[in-house]
This record gives C-alpha cells, structure tokens and sequence, in this order.
C-alpha cells in the first residue's frame, strides 16, 4: 500500500522525501541542508500532495530545518530561503510554508530551551516570516522573545529579520521592537551588546550611538574587542572599523596608542581623512524651515495645489528669483524623451535649472533576442510575426538575412551630444563609448558610480548654484510635493541628502535610494565622490561592505561615513520609462529594402502594415 501510495506522489514530493530522509540521518552537512530545503520549496507548488508524505518524515524534517542544531551554515538556510522569497514578491510561496510548519514553528518556540543556540535560530525564522504569524502567534509575546534574546543574534542572524529598505510593512515590527527596547527609553541601553547589534541600532534608529564628542563613549564599546579571540575577534573588529571610521574625532580618547592596542593601526589615517571630511560640511541653523516639516503630509498637499495654481497663474508667483539648480543627468538614457517631459511639468516650472548630462552614446534600448519580453519594434503584429521567425531560423541568421532592418535598430540606439543638447537645452553634454576599452571591464555599477562622479564634476565648473540634484534619465516624476526654497533652507541646515528612498537596511547592510538625489553643494560632492572615495572603504576590512562598488550600498556607505543624513524627497516618482521603439514606418521600409520576396518576407511585410 505504501509503495501505490508513493507512486502517486508528484515528483517534487518524491525529490523531497529523498532529500528530508537524507538530512534526517546526517543533520550537519551544508549541502544535504540546502538540498532538503530547495526540494521542500518545490513541493509547496503543490501543497496538497504533502499530504500524502510520510507525516514522521516530514515532521522530523522541519525540526531539523527550523533548529538547524548540528548545522554550522549560516545564514540559516531555511530562514533564508524565505526572506528570498519575500524580497522577491513571492509572497504567497511564504504563506503556503508558514501554513505547513506553523505546528512544529509553535512547538519548537514553546518547548526548546531558551538557552540553547537552537532557539535562537527558530527565532530568527520566526521573525523574518512574522507577517504571516499573525494572529497564529502572539505578537507581543515574540516581541518579547526578540527583545530578551536579541543581544545573542549572531552578524548573520541580523542580515534576516530586518530587511526594511524595501519591506517595512514585513519588518517593521521587527526594527520597532528593537529601537524601542534599546534607543527610546531614555538612553542608550547597549551595555550588553556586541558590536555588530549596536551598528544595527546605528542605522535602524537613523542616529548616532556615539554622541560624546571625546569619544569616550566609543572608545568603551571597542574595548570588548580586547577580550576576544579567533573568528569573533576578526569579525567585530571588522564592526569597529566601521565604528571608527564613522565617529572617530581629532584631539579624543581615541588616540594612536590606544587604536594600536586595540589592533585598529592600519585604520588611523582613513578615519582622520573622513573626520576632516565631515568637519569641512556645513553645519548651520536653519533659516525658514526644518526637515521635519517636508515631511508632513498637509505641507506637501499644500505643495501640490500651489503649483496648480502657479502653473494657472504664474503671476501670482512672488520671488524675487528662482532657485537655481544644478541638474546632473547620468547613467543609460533609455527612455529620456518621456522622463523629461514629466519633469517640466512637475519638476522644473518654478525653478532656474542648467542641465548637465554625463552618459552613454549608446541609450540602452533592448536588442532584438527573440525571447524578450519586450521587443524593440513598435506594432503588436510584427513583433509577434518577428519573433516566431526569429525563434525558427536564429537570432544570428535572421540578423543575417535582414540587414537593413537591424542597421536602422542600431542607429536608433545611437545618440549624438548635439541632439542631447537640443533636447535638454544645455550645452553641458559628455558622451562616451562604453565599449571603449578603458569601460569595458567597468560593472554597470561602476558605470553607474562613474557618471554621477562626472556629471557633478562638470556642474562644478560654476560656483552660483543654491542646489544641485542628480537624476537618473528615465526617472519620470508625477508629483512635486515641497517649495524648492524650503527644500533649499533645510540642506543649508545640516548635511543633508534628499533621495527618492532614505537610509534602509536591506540584509543586514545600508542603502539608500540611487535614483535621484537633492543636497547643497558641498554635500552632493561627497555623495558624487563616492566614485573616488568607495575604493578605499572596500579595501578597509569594514562590516557590510562589499568589496567593489554596489547599487543603494555604495553611495550610502559612503554618505554615512560623511556624517550625512539621508532623508525621503518629498515626490512621487513615476515608472522608470522604456527606451523608444523603431516605427512601423521605418520597420517597414527596411524590410521592403531587405525583401526577396520569399515567404517569410511577406508575412513580415504583411505583419507589418497591419501595423500602419
């Protein structure tokens, strides 16, 4: 009976009942861990055929899975998996997990020892799906849990449960429970935390754990790093690098002496150039309007009827003068035309901008691979009737046979500075080859990086802008919801950076929105700097840095190392707009200029002027 009941199983459940009787027998391989949770995440495509599993089969393996007691991988492979699926709008897979684990998850929280490493790691799983808890588990009582087992969450353990950058409605409660147990109680209550927890706290509560201005209060919580030994030891002081270069002050506790007992030597001199760095940003009282007042939702409504009004009327503008803006356009145009027109409408109507733009001669339109999504063709008829050609004869054979088709797509896909400096009305426009071989090794995040650098470069050419704002080309923008001299007041405050997404944390490191950007002068050059300054961070040993340049991480890294703060730019951002398309027109004179007059070529043709 039992082998006709095996026989019926999907082959999924099949895969995994081999795999979870393998991990049930050696619970401390990595690789038998990986593969039992890969094969259970198939099988929940189909949840009701786990019903006809063996049920101690299946239930000794969630033990294993959740616990992960002999298992020294970290991050927790199962913890994991789901915090991929939830990063990556996979919602629903989550919540067929949690409907399947949920009995063992609320034994395992109830019963296991809270003094065992392994009800810290049911923990984390419980925390990094808690949206899909509740009401099946109590809410405050795993509030308390977290909060009371929180300073033993290991670095890996945190890059799980706090994934806010992206997800707050998922993780949220997670950072609240936190920032109110230690950062809103009238103090900082980190005497028993590690260093790892504290640079959490640091970029969750979006404030300095480390106000003395001695660097007392510093000094003391790197002085854990004498009693350690081994990996802990290599990791926290990878944590107190990053501490340190952060907060380090002239003339502190701090000294040369001290740092070298610590074995923090080799920092000293980067953590002098970037104290000198946060020391030259303006840090003045504001003139008219703080921060925090951008940041009401009446204000930015109040924002968005006034221009409606200006925009009726523009007499009833009263400025002497409008703001003047240093608008640093960089990066793959794409679909430039229709982002630049929404910023006219919203962005630009009340403000005195110059346009540098710092790109590509290449825009970045999509080739034609017959397996795209989307085509770079106008019409529906002769996409479709391109693409079966295409998939039966090749993508190099129809290239081939149609050249006159794929010339007039790579000349579309060309731009020239003179027509970038018609369209932006500017005569500030660099072009470059990125296939010119000193780009051809570059990421596109060091393209990225590399072109916010040079466009804010060029605008420094000029010393009487009041703001300078970065802007991704296909960035379109649906509403403006603050006055541009308000916005001006605020960053002549404080270092002060508005982007589209403010200070997040996404796996365990900081981001930030790299979009758009509005800051003074002074602290949009160290934001654009980071091009020259991100290197010498990668190469520092510091936590939750990656070792070359990363979207949203770098450019935060580098702003928080400054002292800046980074806040949400009061706007509401469109789509990021498609590249334009080659015309029905132009698609079909090509082909008449290429046609045999075989087959396939009149049914492209003929594809084509249904199209017309």
């Amino acid at each position: 009976m039992q082998d006709a009941a095996h026989q019926t199983c999907p082959q999924a459940v099949l895969a995994f009942r081999h795999a979870a009787t393998a991990l049930i027998s050696d619970p401390s391989d990595p690789e038998k861990f990986k593969a039992a949770t890969a094969c259970f995440v198939d099988a929940l495509t189909d949840p009701n055929a786990l019903i006809s599993m063996d049920a101690p089969i299946k239930q000794d393996c969630y033990r294993v899975l959740l616990l992960q007691a002999e298992c020294p991988t970290r991050p927790l492979v199962l913890a994991r998996e789901a915090a991929r699926h939830m990063t990556s709008n996979n919602p629903d897979l989550v919540k067929t997990m949690i409907s399947e684990l949920l009995p063992v998850l609320r034994r395992l929280l109830a019963e296991t020892p809270q003094n065992e490493r392994s009800f810290v790691n049911v923990l984390v799983f419980a925390l990094t799906t808690r949206v899909f808890l509740d009401p099946s588990i109590d809410q405050t009582w795993l509030s308390n849990l977290h909060v009371t087992n929180f300073s033993r969450f290991d670095p890996s353990d945190l890059s799980l449960p706090y994934s806010v950058m992206f997800q707050p409605q998922s993780f949220g409660k997670n950072r609240d429970d936190i920032l109110n147990a230690y950062c809103r109680s009238g103090g900082l209550a980190t005497d028993r935390l590690q260093l790892h927890h504290v640079l959490l706290l640091e970029w969750l509560a979006n404030r300095t754990m480390f106000p003395a201005r001695d660097n007392s209060d510093l000094a003391l919580c790197l002085q854990r790093l004498a009693s350690l030994e081994g990996q802990q030891r290599s990791e926290q002081s990878a944590v107190g690098r990053m501490l340190l270069i952060r907060h380090w002050t002239p003339g502190g506790v701090l000294s040369d002496e001290r740092l070298k007992a610590l074995g923090l030597a080799d920092i000293i001199e980067l953590a002098r150039q970037t104290a000198e760095m946060r020391d030259g940003l303006p840090n003045a009282s504001s003139k008219r309007l703080g921060a925090r007042m951008l940041h009401s939702k009446l204000y930015q409504g109040l924002q968005v009827g006034r221009q409606k009004v200006l925009g009726a009327s523009p007499m009833l503008h009263l400025r002497k003068r409008k703001i003047k803006v240093a608008v640093c356009v960089s990066g793959q145009l794409r679909g430039y035309k229709a982002a630049l027109a929404s910023w006219k409408r919203t962005l630009l109507p009340d403000v005195d901008a110059t346009f540098f733009v710092h790109s590509w001669t290449k825009i970045g339109n999509a080739d034609a691979t017959p397996f795209r999504y989307v085509l770079p063709f106008e019409g529906q008829n002769f996409s479709e009737a391109y693409r079966k050609a295409a998939l039966a004869e090749g993508y190099n054979a129809i290239r081939a046979r149609y050249p006159a088709l794929f010339a007039k797509l790579d000349s579309s896909n060309l731009v020239t500075a003179d027509r970038l400096s018609e369209d932006y009305t500017t005569d500030h426009v660099v072009l470059e080859d990125d296939q010119a071989p000193e780009f051809q090794n570059f990421s596109n995040q060091q393209k990225m990086h590399y072109k916010i650098y040079g466009a804010d470069r060029m605008a420094r050419q000029r010393d009487d802008f009041d703001l300078f704002m970065r802007l991704r080309p296909d960035l379109s923008i649906k509403l403006r919801g603050f006055d541009w001299w308000d916005l001006c007041d605020a960053c002549s405050a404080k270092p002060l950076i508005f982007a589209e997404k403010p200070y997040g944390v996404h796996y365990g490191g900081l981001m930030i929105g790299d979009q758009c950007a509005v800051a003074s002068g002074d602290v949009m050059k160290v934001y654009a700097d980071t091009w020259v300054n991100f290197p010498k961070y990668a190469a520092a040993d510091l936590a939750a840095c990656p070792e070359t340049f990363s979207g949203h991480v770098s450019l935060a890294l580098n702003c928080w190392i400054a002292g800046a703060d980074v806040q949400r730019l009061p706007m509401r951002f469109g789509k990021l707009e498609e590249p334009g398309r080659l015309g029905v027109r132009e698609t079909l004179e090509a082909l008449k200029a290429d046609s045999r007059g075989d087959d396939m070529d009149m049914q492209l043709i003929a594809a084509a002027r249904q199209d017309a």
